[in-house]
């Protein structure tokens, strides 16, 4: 473990100084001057401050390095569409000529350190605190992302969201729990409660869609030409509730597997009961983590429209619909895995002889 640690600790330091391996130039910046400028007036008639800021930067890579640069930039309060650069930061950018010396433009922000390093720091601390089964986490998380990029790359969008998508639910679905768990009773009936309460999910979706008022799709954030947008959409509920779905149904089937390993014969009433409360204690968790991770991702967003001028009403009766729909039929998925769940495992327990009456 400390060798292992070690080495990850030589790897972030590396990737927080792997500048010379870029071929465009960059630029850390070691000293910054704000300046106050005239305040701007927005949408909703706020004044937002506006500021100006001299950088003073060196090169760190390529024939200037070493070179100490000095460029401007603007931005407002909100950063919105602008960017607050700080000491520390480093820059690629465009160096050039200009009428008063050395002219620099920046190109972006080199972020690829943290975001490395904190990506092995994640990969390092699954596998020497949990090892073996870390690995294969890791695994499986990449090997979902794999058959996500293979399928966008090889398949077309239409085909995809017409017919291809419940085969990558089902990959998923099935990738997810035989890497993790491995090939045991207990995975194929997790993977059996997964799979039976998906496609309830997806009927109840289905009938709930067909029967309702037609959900606004042309407010979706990601509305790009002649989209199928109501797949989209689909495709969107049903992957985003498989992840708690899957969590629900594999601790029901792990308790059960538990119950069965003390060597003695299960009374099925008093086994659904232990279930029943296992399933309400991890039910409110789970749905709570849905809320926090949907609201999470669309926050930014509503607080910048109200900001702008729009009401709450309008931010909820458009923008949020969609991530109040997902988050409804994920509940929904966590809900009624716990029977679905239960009855599978004790259909497998008594296949295997050791659930009583």
């Amino acid at each position: 473990m400390l060798l292992g640690a070690a080495v990850l600790i030589a790897l972030c330091v590396f990737f927080m100084n792997d500048d010379a391996l870029y071929h465009q130039t960059i630029v850390r910046i070691t000293a910054v001057t704000d300046e106050p400028l005239s305040a701007t007036e927005g949408m909703n008639g706020v004044l937002e401050a506006r500021y100006r800021q001299t950088l003073t930067g060196v090169v760190t890579n390529g024939s200037e390095k070493q070179t100490t640069v000095t460029l401007q930039n603007n931005y407002s309060q909100s950063e919105v569409s602008t960017i607050k650069y700080r000491a520390g930061d480093k820059l690629f950018v465009q160096l050039g000529q200009g009428d008063n010396g050395q002219n620099v433009s920046v190109l972006g922000v080199k972020r690829d350190g943290w975001l490395l390093s904190t990506f092995l720091i994640f990969l390092g601390t699954m596998c020497l605190l949990y090892r073996g089964r870390g690995c294969l986490i890791l695994l499986s998380l990449m090997t979902n992302l794999a058959l996500i990029c293979l399928t966008l790359n090889f398949c077309s969008i239409d085909s995809f969201f017409e017919w291809q998508w419940p085969i990558l639910i089902v990959l998923f679905c099935v990738v997810t729990q035989l890497l993790v768990g491995g090939f045991h009773r207990q995975t194929v009936g997790a993977i059996l409660s997964t799979l039976s309460t998906t496609l309830l999910i997806f009927l109840l979706y289905q009938l709930t869609v067909d029967r309702g008022e037609v959900i606004p799709y042309e407010m979706m954030e990601d509305v790009f030409g002649s989209a199928p947008l109501e797949t989209i959409y689909r495709f969107s509920v049903i992957a985003g509730s498989i992840g708690a779905i899957m969590d629900v149904s594999v601790t029901i089937h792990s308790a059960v597997d538990k119950l069965t390993d003390s060597g003695e014969d299960l009374n099925v009433k008093a086994t659904l009961a232990s279930l029943r409360n296992i399933g309400a204690d991890i039910m409110g968790t789970m749905i709570n983590v849905l809320l926090f991770s949907y609201i999470s991702g669309s926050l930014s967003i509503i607080l910048l429209k109200l900001n702008s001028g729009y009401t709450v009403g309008s931010v909820f009766s458009y923008d949020l619909i969609f991530d109040y729909v997902r988050f409804l039929f994920g509940a929904i998925g966590i809900v009624l895995a716990i029977p679905v769940s239960e009855g599978v495992a004790l259909l497998i327990c008594r296949k295997g002889h050791r659930c009583g009456a």
